[in-house]
């Protein structure tokens, strides 16, 4: 009913103001029968022609915007995550929310990971308390013994997570210097940490990290850096790397387990036999997730595919009415200027020049619709910088793309009518006129 509603409202409105234009015409080009010479044929001609440059603008500023999210789209598969893209099974287990005691959660941790290797095919099985480019995003406050915390604060506020021996084998995240977690970083041992090449850099320039210390207050301990793990993408894909630190999960509490498979069987069979697997262990763990790795990396490509979508379609239908209406504006301007086409060709006006002649008067607004929609999706460009990956707001295959796309569509809707004005017979149009 609303659309119903709107679309009538549209029709009588955008009917009405020719129909009233028409009750006070200049009556003496019609007694004349002349075409195009009168002051109110001239007002309706540039309400035409400025509806014919907004529909073009519109259609500029739509098909820009989609082709910016299209080409985000195709850099993101070219972004260098940090982390392995193969396929891989994820399964979010909860224990804080469930009634298992705490002193039960590492000993569920470690037989989640040895029921997940037991799945056949699996190769490769590991944990972590978050996945990257997930839902969440933890940091807390370090000390780091001689460096002051920035002004204002008590601590270096970083990201980090908690992971199991093998995390950077299974994530294949490389470990650049040092060493990763190991069987033997128990809570007896001395605590550990891996840190990223970003954290190491900013905290210990030219200095090598390892044997460095981090103290977590509250901790009775400070943790060793013992390795140096390549930056990952941790919140978002457009972000700059940031400092991360990895804590050994067989040293640190956590209540939120992912576990992360791997191997040679697909990734969706792998996060069923996951499934299969929480339940049969502990009828108390809650499942929160389960998912494939592309399903997984797929929430973060979700807003740039909707938007590439939606732009696209809306930008599609845009380019169709700003092209129909081209069209119309064209026909109507040659059955109106029939006696003059006459005369030229009755000169020797050739086809080409018939057609030139017309096509430039059709062309000039789409150009200057086209340069509205430019310098408009410029400026609006950079709102949507922070969404774009791999790809600049002002990218040039864009740029240059679109316009010469819609230029294209809008000469062929514009060449009909031009071409059917350059085959107008020069008698039957005299002897009509």
């Amino acid at each position: 009913l609303f659309t119903l509603a709107i679309s009538t409202a549209a029709g009588i409105f955008f009917g009405l103001f020719p129909a009233l234009q028409s009750t006070n015409p200049d009556l003496a080009p019609t007694l004349k029968d002349e075409s195009g010479s009168g002051t109110g044929r001239r007002k309706r001609f540039s309400v035409r022609n400025g509806l014919i440059v907004a529909q073009v603008t519109i259609s500029m500023m739509l098909l820009l915007g989609a082709g910016l999210f299209v080409r985000s789209l195709q850099g993101a598969q070219d972004l260098d995550l940090g982390f392995s893209l193969r396929e891989a099974g994820l399964i979010w287990v909860m224990m804080g929310v469930s009634d298992i005691e705490r002193d039960e959660w590492e000993d569920l941790a470690i037989r989640l990971e040895e029921r997940a290797r037991a799945i056949p095919g699996v190769e490769k099985v590991a944990t972590a308390e978050i996945m990257p480019l997930g839902v969440g995003f933890q940091s807390r406050g370090f000390d780091i013994p001689g460096i002051e915390p920035p002004e204002g604060d008590d601590h270096h506020s970083i990201a980090f997570n908690i992971a199991s021996p093998g995390y950077f084998e299974v994530m294949e995240i490389p470990i650049v210097a040092g060493r990763g977690f190991t069987p033997e970083d128990t809570r007896e041992s001395t605590p550990v940490m891996v840190v990223s090449e970003t954290l190491a850099r900013r905290y210990w320039p030219g200095e090598d990290p390892i044997g460095k210390e981090i103290i977590t207050p509250h901790d009775e301990r400070p943790h060793q850096i013992v390795g140096v793990a390549k930056d990952t993408k941790v919140w978002t894909l457009g972000e700059e790397y940031r400092p991360y630190i990895y804590m050994a999960r067989t040293q640190s509490n956590t209540s939120s387990l992912f576990v992360v498979a791997r191997g040679g069987v697909p990734e969706a069979q792998i996060v069923g036999e996951l499934r299969r697997m929480v339940r049969g262990l502990d009828s108390r763990l809650v499942v929160m997730d389960s998912k494939t790795m592309t399903e997984h990396l797929s929430v973060m490509l979700f807003p740039p595919r909707m938007a590439a979508l939606f732009l696209g379609i809306f930008g599609l239908l845009a380019l169709i009415l700003a092209s129909t209406g081209l069209y119309g504006i064209v026909a109507f301007s040659v059955s109106r200027r029939t006696r003059e086409m006459g005369i030229r060709i009755s000169l020797g006006a050739d086809a080409g020049t018939v057609i030139g002649l017309v096509l430039r008067g059709a062309l000039a607004l789409v150009a200057v619709g086209g340069v509205i929609g430019l310098l408009l999706t410029l400026g609006l460009a950079q709102l949507i910088g922070g969404f774009l990956y791999g790809v600049s707001s002002t990218d040039p295959v864009t740029f240059i793309g679109v316009p010469v796309i819609l230029g294209g569509v809008a000469a062929v809707a514009a060449l009909v009518p031009a071409r059917r004005a350059s085959r107008v017979n020069p008698v039957e149009a005299l002897r009509r006129e």
